[in-house]
């Protein structure tokens, strides 16, 4: 568990991942580099923090609670719905999201649930339909004023979207699977020292498929516990200025096939700073290490950044690096088991308030996999577009264009597809 806020992470690195705007989820576990400082100071720069308050939905009160529910009707044309260049097919999709969050307020403590979903219909090819839902509960206990317990607990059903290189290529339909997890933390400052500590697990239940043909494509290989036990402290050395140490030690558990198992670490070090009044963010490096019970074991030189810049009041400027181990499958390399992939990521976006209630955001990404124990590879780039236009507090609209492509050296050449989506949302608030 990363130990930012909620609010933090989804404003200065969703775009790191290649996901695409409609609920599907990646097959990877791992989670993009983002920053842990406190970036409250700088709401009032930041495009997507900043106050509108024409525009923000005030919810409903509900006591100790206020209820911020949410609805958004998506329509998506995409153009190769398999990811595949052997197989390119068009299709539109219509997906319905509702949500609902529960928000305390406490004087002291929070208490969070979270509950929604995604359905999605194809309007020729039913067999990629999907329902998605998922539900979280996350708590803070203030033990003092300076020391606070946070934990949590959360069930999502999701799909496989078919661009994830772990997915097996020749199902009929994405495969389903289900994410169950929980953490337990604690946060302690001590003046300019400050210490964070938490333990975390989440398991990972895929449902088996079948090809086109009917045959049962047996996915048990791939479920697994992932447990983990993290630790940061950070050291404020000058005002604004924050060295800091950080390590996560985790085991993977493949629990129907444990020729898979592994056991490793990463370890860091780096320095968060405000450069200028314009300027916020950290960088990190250091090294990490899976240990594989029947695999060659890895190390690898690791790194991670994340840069906000607000060069005007109109514009937000984003930035994110990170680089680490991924596990690998038998399905996506052709049979030829590895035990990792080393994945480089890097991401950039631009934030810009083209009027009071409208925000346009170009948006790069590129990843780079390269496959231990073998010569193969792969890259993915992604480039998009997106233009959020406020009409009032309960209702806005959401167009985008998004294109993705996938390079990947043989065997695994089957992996390369090239996609393009456009989209426009409904999406209504109170």
């Amino acid at each position: 568990m990363s130990f930012i806020s909620k609010s933090t992470f989804a404003s200065m690195c969703l775009f790191v991942t290649l996901s695409a705007p409609y609920s599907y989820a990646a097959g990877e576990i791992q989670e993009p580099y983002a920053p842990s400082s406190n970036k409250s100071a700088y709401d009032n720069f930041d495009v997507l923090s900043r106050e509108r308050p024409d525009y923000q939905a005030r919810g409903i009160p509900a006591g100790k609670f206020t209820a911020l529910p949410t609805l958004n009707v998506t329509a998506v044309s995409n153009d190769n719905i398999y990811a595949s260049d052997a197989n390119k097919d068009a299709d539109m999709i219509g997906i319905v999201s509702p949500e609902l969050l529960l928000k305390s307020n406490f004087n002291n403590h929070a208490l969070d649930f979270k509950l929604g979903g995604d359905v999605g219909r194809f309007l020729d090819k039913d067999s990629e339909d999907y329902e998605n839902y998922y539900t979280n509960l996350d708590g803070r206990l203030d033990i003092q004023k300076d020391f606070n317990l946070t934990s949590g607990f959360g069930y999502s059903k999701l799909t496989e979207d078919r661009t994830s290189s772990l997915a097996p290529q020749t199902s009929d339909a994405p495969v389903e699977y289900q994410k169950t997890g929980g953490y337990l933390g604690a946060n302690k400052a001590f003046n300019r020292l400050t210490l964070q500590t938490s333990a975390d697990i989440t398991r990972y239940d895929y449902d088996d498929a079948n090809t086109t043909t009917g045959a049962n494509l047996d996915q048990d290989a791939r479920d697994l516990d992932v447990m983990s036990l993290n630790g940061r402290t950070d050291y404020e050395f000058s005002p604004g200025y924050k060295a800091f140490v950080k390590g996560t030690v985790s085991k993977r558990d493949y629990y129907n096939d444990d020729t898979r198992n592994s056991d490793g670490y990463r370890a860091t070090t780096g320095v968060a700073a405000e450069l200028t009044n314009l300027v916020v963010g950290e960088v990190e490096a250091g090294y990490t290490r899976r240990n594989y019970d029947n695999f060659k074991d890895l190390g690898s030189f690791v790194y991670g950044a994340a840069i906000n810049w607000y060069p005007t009041p109109l514009a937000t400027v984003r930035g994110t690096i990170d680089r680490e181990i991924v596990d690998g499958t038998d399905t996506s390399i052709a049979g030829a088991s590895v035990s990792g992939i080393l994945q480089t990521r890097y991401g950039a976006e631009v934030n810009i308030e083209a009027l009071r209630n409208l925000i346009i955001t170009p948006k790069v990404a590129y990843i780079d996999g390269q496959y231990q124990g073998n010569d193969n590879e792969e890259q993915t780039y992604s480039a998009g577009l997106t233009a959020d236009y406020f009409i009032n507090r309960y209702v806005s609209v959401q167009a985008g264009y998004d294109y993705s492509t996938r390079d990947a050296s043989a065997p695994i050449s089957g992996l390369e597809y090239d996609r393009n989506l456009f989209t426009l949302a409904l999406k209504t608030k109170i």
